[in-house]
């Protein structure tokens, strides 16, 4: 057979031929600075075996696939630990606070709340309160027995607190 000459049989076919050859029966890789001859076909067939074909799906479509995956796991990461460090920050600045600064967030709370709920129609408060059960009956419902006594805990280390501040 007569490689070097132009006839139906392109390069790539011929390779394709020996496809399902296994890998073990394969001939050593040939030495770079070796010459493929007329005579000796395969031997430097191992080396030539890893090119591809090029399909319509070029490097470029699924290079930039994964940089965007990865562009949006980065973010996603980023957006977790400025979450996770505002929550730490969060928990800080209450451990920290005093009895009267707690006093002075209640009642700011409560003037919040006050003034949100003197705007709100009798239809939104109807509202908003089925929707404060609902999911107040779905946390409980989907509590542990663990989780219940440490809500217990701590409504009762809550009210003894806001006892002792009065």
């Amino acid at each position: 057979m007569d490689l070097t000459s132009s006839s139906h049989l392109t390069w790539g076919r011929f390779l394709n031929m020996f496809r399902s050859i296994p890998t073990s029966l394969w001939p050593p890789p040939a030495k770079s600075s070796a010459v493929l001859s007329r005579g000796n076909a395969l031997s430097s067939f191992a080396t030539v075996m890893p090119m591809r074909k090029r399909g319509s799906l070029g490097r470029k479509t699924v290079k930039s696939k994964t940089v965007e995956q990865t562009r949006a796991e980065e973010l996603l990461m980023k957006k977790r630990l400025r979450l996770q460090a505002d929550q730490i920050r969060h928990s800080l600045a209450r451990a920290a606070e005093t009895p009267e600064q707690y006093q002075v967030r209640l009642q700011s709370q409560q003037v919040r709340q006050s003034a949100s709920r003197a705007a709100e129609t009798p239809d939104q408060r109807q509202s908003n309160l089925q929707e404060d059960q609902v999911r107040h009956r779905v946390s409980r419902a989907a509590e542990t027995p663990i989780q219940h006594v440490e809500r217990l805990l701590s409504l009762r280390k809550q009210r003894n607190v806001a006892i002792t501040l009065k």
